[in-house]
């Protein structure tokens, strides 16, 4: 017994010199004197090794190793779908590096549902990018369904040609108008002039062609289905019902159906517009607050709007049934929501903008 505690002690002695003079061997196994333990780590084990064989290492601590099972393929959990009310909140009036929130209208809870990695209107070289403009049929036709990308405009400073595209939240960008062969072929040629519109269903991508200059340039739009970007694929027209101009005094911030809309009007007030009768009709009570950002609940049911008093500075998101009734606060942990003057077209702001984009 003392001749095996006596071997076990010059083990450990020779193991721990050699760790401190950063003794050689790949394993840190010390060999040991005959008879005995092989010290592994400062391990003992059970069975000794035979000189030259590799042995396993046991871990130190008292936590297992966990080893995926043997022709397994890993797990891998499927991204949250949005849900809930959908805010965009963006730096300044360039759009810059839009961040998408989802609010839960339940616990008020948030989460990030995706963060643009890009810079707007920053000149790469002689290139120039910005999100979707001359479009007025609300901010959730920018996203594809999923906000994983999100509708722009590329502009070559030095050819003059504009194409459309999206990028995703890396900042990769897809050439659409190059994937249609749409670019020009001759330095003689006249530039082409194509505007990002944005995304129908997470079906279709829309674009917008001027074509011509000056007071004779004309505004065309065509669409193409996202799993055949083929130019014999591109159809003409707008695939947004009663988008196509805007409208003379208002925006459209949601679409109820094919002939109701959402709208912010010049003066600060969300109403519905009736596109077959042309009817604006008051859905909130009162008149002594600015509301704007009006967006429609999955079910069509109800609508959420962004509300601020008229002679105070408060701004919240409110929810009410869309035939009318009473508004009933919203929680939105925290958010610092922004008025429809500096950012409900997404310009003119010079700092923060956030704002209410879609409800799912």
């Amino acid at each position: 017994m003392k001749k095996k505690l006596l071997a076990m002690f010059l083990a450990v002695s020779m193991a721990l010199s050699l760790c401190a003079c950063g003794g050689g061997g790949d394993s840190g196994t010390v060999s040991a004197p005959d008879g005995a333990p092989a010290i592994s780590g400062l391990i003992e084990v059970d069975e000794p090794t035979e000189a030259g064989s590799p042995t396993d290492t046991l871990p130190t601590n008292d936590k297992p190793i966990q080893s995926e099972p043997q022709g397994s393929d890993p797990v891998m959990a499927e991204p949250l779908k949005p849900e809930g009310l959908i805010l965009m909140t963006t730096t300044d009036a360039s759009m810059r590096d839009p961040i998408i929130s989802s609010i839960d209208v339940e616990t008020g809870e948030s989460r990030v549902v995706a963060e643009f990695d890009f810079r707007p209107q920053t000149l790469q070289g002689s290139i120039s990018y910005y999100p979707a403009a001359g479009f007025f049929c609300g901010h959730r036709h920018w996203f594809a369904d999923d906000y994983s990308k999100i509708a722009v405009s590329m502009t070559d400073t030095q050819s003059g040609q504009t194409c459309a595209g999206w990028m995703d939240a890396d900042g990769n960008f897809f050439n659409v108008s190059e994937a249609l062969d749409q670019l020009i072929r001759s330095d003689f040629s006249d530039p082409v002039q194509y505007y990002a519109v944005g995304f129908m269903n997470d079906e279709l991508f829309v674009y917008r062609q001027i074509s011509g200059t000056g007071t004779t340039a004309k505004n065309s739009y065509h669409y193409v289905p996202l799993d055949n970007l083929n130019s014999s694929a591109v159809q003409d027209g707008l695939p947004f019902p009663g988008c196509e101009g805007g409208f003379p005094d208002a925006t459209v911030s949601d679409q109820i159906d094919d002939s109701r809309f959402i709208i912010n009007t010049s003066d600060g007030v969300s109403k519905i517009l009736d596109m077959t009768t042309g009817s604006k009709t008051d859905y909130i009570p009162g008149t002594s607050r600015f509301s704007w950002h009006g967006v429609v609940s999955p079910n069509g049911d109800q609508v959420a709007f962004m509300s601020q008093p008229k002679n105070g500075t408060e701004k919240d998101i409110y929810i009410m049934p869309l035939t009318g009734g009473d508004p009933m606060k919203a929680p939105t942990d925290g958010f610092s929501l922004s008025n429809q003057q500096t950012c409900e077209s997404g310009h003119g702001h010079s700092d923060q903008c956030t704002m209410l984009v879609e409800w799912r």
